[in-house]
């Protein structure tokens, strides 16, 4: 891909001055600088994200999560165990008992959406409803 870049002539002298007694072309020198700044550039725009993404992760919160399908003690212990080992939940307690499903209340650190992407790694609850963290029991 062909690219025009107009240079001011301060910089373009400079650049030959100091490219002169190198094996590289001034054309050489600015493709490697503009390829060194632009890792630079995408390394800090991951820093950034990845330290707004951990402030989220340090907030705690409640959040409520109901399971479906929960009729048997083994079925109940299956959605506790699973809501229990999630790495962001530091708490958890039962809200309320249906005849076909359990209400949870998560002590979580981080956001909902990111307790929504680690309950369905976890593989073992579908989800039903995400905007109102219902899930059912896997098969």
């Amino acid at each position: 891909m062909a690219t025009s870049i107009k240079l001011p002539e301060e910089l373009t002298r400079r650049i030959a001055r100091v490219v002169k007694d190198t094996p590289f072309s001034a054309h050489a020198f600015m493709v490697e600088a503009i390829r060194q700044e632009t890792e630079r550039a995408e390394r800090r725009r991951e820093f950034i994200a990845g330290a707004l993404a951990s402030r989220g992760a340090g907030q705690r919160s409640e959040q409520f999560v109901t399971v479906r399908g929960v009729d048997s003690l083994e079925s109940f212990a299956t959605a506790m165990g699973t809501l229990s080992r999630l790495p962001l939940v530091r708490g958890l307690a039962v809200d309320e008992v249906t005849p076909d499903a359990v209400s949870f209340i998560l002590q979580v650190r981080g956001d909902p959406a990111m307790l929504l992407r680690s309950i369905e790694r976890a593989g073992r609850l579908v989800t039903v409803d995400p905007a109102r963290m219902i899930f059912t029991l896997s098969p």
